[in-house]
């Protein structure tokens, strides 16, 4: 008999949970929350961050503008975690304040469908969540 070759699985993730991400932008920042149908309560909870802005204002935010700019390379590695941990998951619903910036949103959305890392002189990007839904709160 020949010896049969097989696949390490500790490559690759050993779950089939998916989560679906949810980031709230507000004027202190990013609320991030998941919701999934296969994780408990607890597994749920370990998913939520609270990225505050920076200390810095936007590159080109409107005189008199007194927001800082949101932290977008702390939101993808949040988010980079998840996709790890949570290979399968595929969606984020981003849920801007009415007072965000259109701008701001766009980069949110940006930050959460890749990742982007400098190798030497090549750029390794990693897909994120590439279902990005833009929703809004009931008022």
């Amino acid at each position: 008999s020949v010896p049969v070759t097989s696949i390490d699985e500790s490559d690759g993730a050993k779950t089939d949970d998916a989560v679906t991400m949810t980031v709230a932008i507000s004027a202190a920042g990013y609320r991030v929350t998941g919701s999934s149908e296969t994780l408990a309560p607890e597994g749920l909870e370990e998913l939520k961050v609270t990225l505050p802005r920076t200390s810095k204002p936007p590159k080109d935010a409107p005189k008199g503008s007194k927001l800082n700019e949101l932290d977008f390379p702390k939101l993808t590695e949040a988010l980079f975690r998840v996709k790890r941990k949570y290979p399968k998951s595929e969606s984020v619903i981003i849920v801007p304040e009415p007072t965000i910036l259109y701008d701001e949103v766009v980069q949110t959305m940006d930050a959460c469908r890749e990742r982007q890392q400098r190798e030497g002189v090549t750029i390794k990007k990693d897909l994120l969540f590439g279902k990005v839904v833009v929703s809004t709160t009931i008022q």
